[in-house]
């Protein structure tokens, strides 16, 4: 694992979010994987 990042998205964003990840894994053969659906926490500690 190179990088493990939290991002907030609106969910009338998150097709196109998943769109962007799907051509960055196929233009610069990346292997990028999405998991979500989980609630926001420790974002202000």
């Amino acid at each position: 694992m190179l990088l493990n990042a939290v991002f907030l998205i609106e969910k009338d964003n998150i097709e196109g979010f998943k769109r962007k990840i799907q051509e960055l894994n196929i233009k610069d053969g990346l292997d990028i994987q999405i998991f979500g659906g989980f609630p926001p926490y420790n974002f202000i500690s």
